[in-house]
């Protein structure tokens, strides 16, 4: 089959085109700005707020039914946001350098969590209903001030498959990892 030479630039244009309407169609579900989202929440399936220098984060959930990744990193957020256990949807958040120093109980809530980013913050300890966290895959908790017993704890209660980066070691546990087993430890 041959294809002419202006039959090949519309061929071309048109999947030009079809890439740019699909990047815009992307680029319309994720928001940097927070007036913006709250103006077409259910629009809003990223919501990307890192480094804004925000001091606290309060949404209404009920807005933001189809939120499935939140980035409040780089802000001084200093406690939990609680607002956030409230986004059933969500499935990646990112609170990595907002100076936090816990992580609630009712983080169960979070139970379609597949990522948690918690990088240098404050955190000591984790509470054992991060055990609820059945679907959580990874799990990024470098510079934090744990203990290795506060480690072990958290291996032992994310499930098998969550892949845990602390220190810049990657842990991916063993079937029977608390049952006596040694960790699988390997390097990033």
């Amino acid at each position: 089959m041959k294809i002419e030479g202006g039959t090949l630039k519309s061929l071309l244009l048109v999947v030009l085109i079809l890439v740019c309407y699909s990047y815009n169609i992307e680029a319309q579900k994720t928001f940097t700005k927070l007036k913006r989202a709250i103006k077409k929440p259910d629009k809003v399936v990223i919501l990307d707020l890192s480094n804004q220098q925000l001091s606290s984060f309060n949404i209404d959930e009920r807005q933001f039914a189809n939120l499935r990744e939140l980035d409040l990193s780089d802000n001084l957020l200093s406690d939990f946001p609680v607002c956030i256990l409230d986004l059933n949807e969500l499935e990646v958040l990112k609170l990595n350098r907002t100076g936090i120093s816990n992580i609630p109980k009712d983080i169960e809530k979070l139970n379609n969590l597949k990522e948690l980013w918690l990088k240098s913050n404050l955190i000591e300890d984790f509470p054992d209903e991060i055990k609820y966290l059945t679907k959580l895959e990874k799990m990024v908790i470098m510079d934090n001030p744990f203990s290795p017993e506060v480690i072990d704890k958290i291996k032992c209660l994310v499930p098998r498959d969550c892949q845990i980066f602390h220190h810049h070691e990657f842990y991916e546990a063993p079937p029977n990892k608390c049952l006596g087993d040694s960790l699988t430890i390997m390097k990033n």
